[in-house]
């Protein structure tokens, strides 16, 4: 419930946290101290692993780029990967506001931006922003904290403290897929792709061979895994996948088993499987060895 009312209030954004902004400036009129996060090229980068974090920070001294938010400091996360994630002000001083830029940082022709306000919640809360947003890997994102107002009677104010909240919620909806390729000249279609689902990441993953007709004696099924697909004939049938980066060995016709890992960074990966049979002869040639056709895959969550 509570996660659909921050989509529903927000729309498309998003933020992070770091460590302690770098050095400094020198105090300016009134005592005001810069931060070293107060103009775009200071802000805090930040990495996926720092996920969940917690920051506390002085706002800064100036408005950098015109308009809400004042006083503002800067972040930036370069997204490594894709998910939803949710940011917020909640319990900073007085009312904030929080901006995102992608493309650049401020306003310009290459940038976007969205904002929020007011989305923390009921309470003395109500006055920060919560975001929630689903970013993507390889974008860039630019988030300016700040005040909502720039005068002396409504905090918070000048290098006054806020403080900051990030978290990944989850892995980025993909559509897990099983593709048969059979290859030219054409390979029996004896893979059968998983039994009890697709390639879904935080699952087992349990393609089988048939071998109704495929090489009906065979005795060992191997399952080759690869980065590369390819399509080279030779005595054994048509090779669809390159070098193997991992073989799985089970006993004829009983159903492989691999689990995926719960790791976002393998969402949306694409990947060649084929497999191969023997019937425990020799010598290793086209009849006592022959592979099946290819299922290409990408991993996914759905």
């Amino acid at each position: 419930m509570r996660l659909q009312l921050w989509i529903a209030r927000t729309t498309f954004l998003v933020l992070l946290a770091a460590p302690v902004p770098a050095s400094a400036g020198p105090a300016l009129d009134g005592g005001c101290v810069p931060p070293g996060n107060d103009v775009c090229s200071g802000a805090i980068e930040i990495e996926f692993g720092q996920f969940p974090y917690s920051f506390a920070g002085l706002l800064g001294c100036q408005n950098w780029i015109v308009d809400k938010p004042y006083f503002d400091v800067f972040f930036r996360y370069d997204c490594t990967v894709t998910g939803v994630y949710v940011f917020d002000m909640c319990g900073s001083l007085g009312d904030t506001y929080m901006r995102i830029y992608t493309g650049a940082c401020g306003f310009s022709g290459a940038s976007a931006w969205v904002e929020d306000d007011d989305s923390c919640g009921i309470g003395p809360s109500n006055i920060d922003p919560e975001i929630v947003i689903t970013m993507q890997a390889g974008t860039s994102y630019w988030i300016e904290l700040g005040a909502w107002r720039e005068d002396d009677f409504f905090p918070p104010n000048a290098n006054d403290p806020y403080v900051f909240h990030a978290e990944f919620l989850a892995c980025g909806a993909a559509t897990a897929v099983e593709t048969v390729r059979v290859g030219s000249p054409a390979n029996p279609a004896a893979l059968l792709p998983g039994l009890t689902g697709g390639p879904l990441l935080g699952a087992t993953w349990d393609p089988v061979v048939d071998h109704t007709s495929f090489l009906p004696a065979a005795v060992f099924d191997f399952l080759v895994f690869s980065t590369t697909p390819l399509n080279v004939p030779t005595v054994f049938g048509t090779l669809l996948c390159g070098p193997s980066f991992l073989t799985l060995t089970n006993p004829a016709a009983v159903p492989f088993s691999l689990f995926l890992p719960p790791d976002c960074s393998l969402v949306g990966a694409s990947l060649c499987t084929q497999a191969a049979s023997w019937d425990g002869t020799l010598p290793l040639d086209g009849s006592s060895v022959q592979v099946t056709n290819a299922l290409d895959v990408t991993l996914g969550t759905l």
